[in-house]
């Protein structure tokens, strides 16, 4: 028991950040994808829902995983607002960017999207054990008019944590958030353009007869043969 307490109080000490005392809290925000200058938007309107964040990240502070089996959070430094609105706006922002699509939403925003891109973030922290900012999510792409799931995947990146300050904490975890938007924002491309070009579009409804009301599709009437009478 003593040997885990003093383990766990090596790496704390090893990969920690220590504010100066009497110094005010730092606010931070999540850098999106920069933006593609030029780039054909051929993949159609997308919607992306706010996400599920892992409970005990879902808050303005910055945690750290003194072992994969505890949490705690950093002192002297904090998100500027919950952590699920700091990446819903920032992966709306990285998708607007990346000038693939023809517009990027959010959900009962009135955007009339083709397809809906859900995400529970599992992991967005700093991680004492491997002195690295490590970043997690599940995300799933729907088509929108009738939730078929085109796909789903697990994305997780890392990104070294080079120096003890705060802003290099801040720094690794954007970096390793950054790679996992990249990634995400092309498997969303291929996973559209995978999709058979009829499954693109929602089913046609029948036209009516502006007359009647009645559908305009109309039975095939069957003929009657008439015979003739032999004359006399």
């Amino acid at each position: 028991m003593k040997l885990t307490t003093l383990l766990i109080t090596l790496l704390l000490a090893s990969c920690s950040i220590l504010p100066e005392p009497g110094e005010e809290t730092k606010k931070f925000t999540l850098e999106p994808l920069p933006f593609t200058e030029n780039r054909a938007s051929t993949l159609g309107p997308i919607i992306i829902d706010q996400p599920t964040v892992y409970p005990p990240l879902d808050q303005m502070r910055v945690a750290i995983k003194p072992t994969p089996e505890t949490i705690d959070y950093i002192s002297g430094i904090e998100w500027a607002d919950r952590l699920s609105v700091m990446i819903h706006e920032n992966m709306i922002q990285s998708f607007q960017n990346s000038g693939a699509f023809q517009s990027v939403g959010r959900l009962n925003s009135g955007l009339d999207g083709e397809y809906l891109l859900t995400v529970d973030v599992r992991k967005f922290e700093k991680s004492a054990v491997a002195c690295c900012a490590e970043v997690e999510y599940f995300v799933q792409l729907t088509r929108f008019h009738d939730r078929k799931i085109l796909g789903r995947k697990l994305f997780h990146e890392t990104h070294p944590l080079q120096e003890r300050d705060a802003v290099s904490v801040m720094s690794s975890i954007n970096m390793a958030n950054q790679k996992v938007m990249k990634s995400i924002e092309t498997w969303v491309g291929l996973s559209i353009h995978h999709v058979p070009k009829t499954a693109h579009e929602p089913m046609s409804k029948p036209k009516m007869d502006t007359i009647s009301g009645a559908s305009a599709e109309k039975k095939p009437v069957a003929k009657t043969e008439v015979k003739s009478s032999p004359q006399p």
